[in-house]
C-alpha cells in the first residue's frame, strides 16, 4: 500500500508542476491579445485560435491544478472532537476546523462506507457544523468521526486557526 501511495504522490506532484507550467504558458498567450489586429493572414488565425483556446480552458486548467495540488499535500487523519471553543479539531492537529474548511470524511453513502472530499458548512440557526461532500448531501459532524485534512507542511508553531493551513 505504501508503494502505491508513493507512486500517487510522485505523479500528483509531477502533474501539479506540469499544470503550473501550462497555466503560466496560457497566461503568456492571453497577454498576446494585445497583438490582435497587428498580425496578418495565418498568423492572425493562429493568434486568435491560441487566445480563444486559452480563454476557453484557463478556468478548467486552474481548477484541475488546484485539485491536483490539494491531493499532493500531506494528509493527516484522525478522529474529530469538539474543542472547548466550540469548533471541531482532529486528534493531534492543533487547527480549528471552521466553515469552508476543506476536509475529508469517512462516511456511509448509500450503504457503503467511503472517504469523501468536501468542505465544512455551518448551520447558522443551530450553530452546528456539517460536511458537504461529493454526494451533495450534508452530514452532521459528530465527535469520533474519522476525518483527514491536507497540510502543505507541519510546523511546531501551528496556530489554533486555519492560518497555518494552505489550501
Amino acid at each position: 500500500m505504501a508503494k502505491v501511495k508513493d507512486l500517487l504522490d510522485a505523479e500528483a506532484n509531477s502533474l501539479a508542476s506540469y499544470l503550473e507550467k501550462v497555466k503560466a504558458s496560457m497566461e503568456r498567450i492571453l497577454e498576446l491579445r494585445n497583438f490582435r489586429g497587428q498580425a496578418e493572414g495565418m498568423e492572425q488565425v493562429e493568434l486568435d485560435r491560441l487566445v480563444n483556446l486559452s480563454e476557453s480552458y484557463y478556468d478548467d486548467i486552474n481548477i484541475l491544478h488546484k485539485d491536483v495540488s490539494y491531493l499532493s499535500k500531506k494528509r493527516i487523519e484522525g478522529k474529530i472532537y469538539l474543542a472547548q471553543n466550540g469548533l471541531y479539531r482532529i486528534d493531534g492537529v492543533n487547527i480549528d476546523l471552521k466553515e469552508g474548511y476543506p476536509i475529508e470524511l469517512f462516511i456511509e453513502v448509500e450503504g457503503v462506507a467511503t472517504w469523501q472530499i468536501g468542505r465544512l458548512i455551518r448551520e447558522h440557526s443551530s450553530n452546528k457544523y456539517c460536511f458537504l461532500g461529493e454526494s451533495s448531501k450534508g452530514y452532521l459532524l459528530k465527535p469520533g468521526m474519522l476525518a483527514a485534512i491536507r497540510l502543505a507542511s507541519l510546523t511546531h508553531s501551528q496556530t489554533d486557526s486555519c492560518q497555518g493551513h494552505q489550501v
